[in-house]
């Protein structure tokens, strides 16, 4: 499709007409109606890995397994990373996993042998897809993720010799870029790494992972737009960042209120999600919490951080179930839904907790910055909450920041900058 000049235009504030080559005529269109979409077509290419590991890899190791996939140099912009796999259940009885974007540990991408930026995590891949679903969908059908749609959310249960392919889009700061791969330098590799232990009821060694391939989905161009990159001497893109710090309780106990010291945290911030899991280690272990591991089980209240002075710092508010509720709601919009059924009650009645920073988006989880906090280097950072409930074992505090990024291609060098 190719712009051309059109014999006596006139060009109306109100009605802003041009004219195009298409399908072996001319046609003259309205502005909006070229520009609402897209002309570039998207073309995908299956990449397989460059090295082997076990087909049966969960359960045996002592270390995470991982796949490499060289991204090689093509005419085409980034548009979609998606990681396609299937899962096979080789015993004689049914066994239930871990939510399929959950079997992934964590993906980084290699820049000439080294790795670039922060590590992508499992938490950010899960709740990515299932922003796509809400959001980009407006649909709770999660059939590419094989995710039961109840409350809690879980997997399927896969019966003898039933085998099960999920899609599971990767959000690594590459994804839907617009950059140019031809025009990046740097020898760049994708790595996936496995979790060991993925099953929740029966037995990691009857799980075999097979038919695993990245797919690449990139947009053509044409060739004025390719030489406008191509000649761009810097192009940055703008994304969401999720940092994910973990600190260990041995325990919990009713009313009792915590401080958790965030050492070592000096980001800009523009939302935490707070909630509390049991290790990720006890996976693997025949109890009740190993059915509940990727659901967020128990409730907090009261919540807020404050500086090395005491202070609140979110204009002294202490956040409370009731108003978490319409938080989470206003500011996740149609991700709410999921949020709501991820948590163990179906309802987050604590569960899940949101602190906001920032302002107001249609897509708050993809929306790359709209205000946050600085949170200063040695100002002594404190997370407060009273627990509503007991635990005699061990638990894992998690805080899921989303922090301003940039990736930036400079004279075809990839780097990455985080708030």
């Amino acid at each position: 499709m190719s712009k051309i000049d059109f014999y006596n235009y006139v060009s109306d504030k109100l009605a802003n007409y041009d004219t195009i080559k298409c399908c072996n005529g001319y046609y003259n269109l309205p502005l909006d109606q070229i520009h609402s979409v897209s002309h570039e077509a998207v073309q995908e290419f299956y990449l397989t890995s460059k090295n082997t590991i076990s087909q049966y890899p969960f359960g045996g190791t002592s270390s995470s397994q991982y796949l490499d996939f060289n991204l090689e140099q093509i005419p085409y912009t980034y548009h979609q990373f998606v990681l396609k796999f299937t899962l096979t259940n080789t015993g004689t009885s049914v066994i239930k996993y871990l939510l399929s974007p959950l079997i992934i540990d964590k993906i980084q991408i290699l820049k000439d042998g080294n790795t670039l930026g922060f590590d992508t995590v499992d938490w950010d891949v899960l709740l990515y897809n299932l922003n796509k679903f809400n959001t980009e969908y407006n649909s709770e059908d999660y059939g590419s993720l094989y995710i039961y749609n109840n409350a809690p959310l879980t997997t399927y249960w896969q019966a003898s010799g039933g085998a099960y392919t999920s899609l599971v889009e990767l959000p690594i700061p590459l994804n839907r870029s617009y950059f140019l791969s031809s025009s990046i330098k740097n020898n760049l590799v994708i790595r996936i790494y496995f979790k060991n232990s993925v099953v929740l009821s029966g037995a990691d060694s009857d799980l075999k992972l097979s038919d695993v391939n990245l797919i690449l989905r990139v947009r053509e161009n044409s060739n004025k737009i390719k030489n406008h990159l191509i000649n761009q001497p810097r192009l940055d893109h703008l994304f969401s960042k999720k940092l994910l710090n973990k600190y260990t309780l041995s325990n919990l106990n009713t009313g009792q209120q915590y401080n958790i010291k965030l050492n070592g945290f000096n980001h800009v911030a523009s939302l935490a999600l707070i909630f509390l899991t049991y290790p990720s280690n006890n996976v693997n272990l025949n109890a009740t919490e190993n059915n509940l591991w990727c659901n967020p089980v128990f409730k907090i209240d009261q919540v807020y951080i404050t500086d090395g002075s005491g202070v609140i710092i979110n204009n002294n508010n202490k956040n409370n179930i009731s108003y978490n509720k319409y938080l989470l709601q206003d500011t996740f919009k149609g991700l709410n839904r999921s949020l709501r059924k991820l948590s163990y009650s179906g309802n987050y009645n604590g569960e899940i907790v949101l602190l906001n920073f920032s302002g107001e988006s249609s897509d708050a989880y993809n929306q790359p910055f709209t205000g946050g906090y600085s949170f200063k280097e040695g100002s002594d950072y404190t997370l407060n909450f009273t627990s509503l409930m007991s635990s005699n074992k061990s638990l894992e505090l998690n805080i899921l920041w989303f922090i301003p990024a940039v990736l930036s291609l400079n004279n075809g060098d990839l780097t990455e900058t985080i708030g």
